[in-house]
């Protein structure tokens, strides 16, 4: 009879295959069908055309919580790389992304911080107008309040960041802290890409400020691109309001 260590590394083994092998495949196809079948209505593309056909690089924001849409939306030419978590299903949304031409860095706030802050870094580097993909409020949240990580990134290579706002007429919202959102096949993807919001005009805040400052932008797009698209979700459309107000009351970028 096998002990019970070797049937948890067996059982790990499956999983991982499970994981790494058979579901990415099924969820690119399951995406692709479902993109196709969506009525994209996307606002601000002038934003970051600029920035693409220029071969200038930029970070790219975007909350934990509407991760889905977002491989539908890459239409940069060059390279493009996403900072994911190291944990499994990070492993799953990096094969998931990858069958989309997006390059990942994996790593996170909890596990490998500092180095995955280091490859990004290396990207910007290599030049060629890097995309910097940051889901600032992964892999565990609080939802919609970023870690430094991003801010600290932007600062250091003095690199705007464009916020991706998306929501859907119909969809559906799984139960967990990021209240992930699965739109519906045949519904109305509201997209909004931000005016890039600079470092450099608001150098005058220390770090934990500025990270104030691109979470407030965040929240209000997020939550003005939910109106558009007749979305109110009241769980999280408090926070969000309270933070147009703050925004509201900020000096102009």
């Amino acid at each position: 009879m096998l002990s019970s260590v070797r049937l948890k590394r067996a059982y790990q083994r499956l999983f991982d295959w499970v994981i790494a092998g058979l579901l990415p495949p099924v969820f690119i196809g399951v995406l692709k069908l479902l993109y196709r079948t969506l009525r994209w209505e996307i606002e601000g593309r002038e934003n970051v055309t600029p920035f693409w056909d220029g071969g200038r690089p930029v970070i790219m924001a975007f909350w934990h919580g509407r991760l889905l849409f977002m491989p539908g939306l890459w239409e940069k030419k060059g390279k493009a790389h996403v900072l994911i978590g190291r944990h499994r299903n990070g492993e799953l949304i990096a094969r998931v992304i990858g069958g989309f031409g997006l390059g990942s860095v994996r790593g996170s706030s909890n596990a490998g911080g500092p180095q995955a802050r280091q490859a990004m870094m290396e990207r910007f580097y290599e030049g060629g107008g890097q995309t910097l993909g940051f889901t600032p409020d992964g892999p565990h949240g609080p939802r919609y309040v970023s870690k430094l990580g991003m801010a600290a990134l932007s600062r250091k290579l003095n690199l705007p960041v464009i916020w991706i706002s998306a929501s859907a007429s119909r969809s559906v919202t799984v139960p967990v802290w990021d209240r992930f959102l699965i739109p519906l096949p045949f519904s109305r993807a509201c997209v909004h890409w931000s005016p890039p919001v600079d470092p450099a005009a608001w150098a005058h805040l220390e770090l934990e400020g500025w990270r104030e400052v691109l979470d407030h932008h965040g929240r209000t797009y997020q939550l003005r691109t939910d109106r558009r698209a007749g979305r109110r979700d009241p769980v999280d459309h408090p926070l969000l309001e309270r933070s147009e107000t703050a925004l509201a009351k900020a000096p102009p970028v």
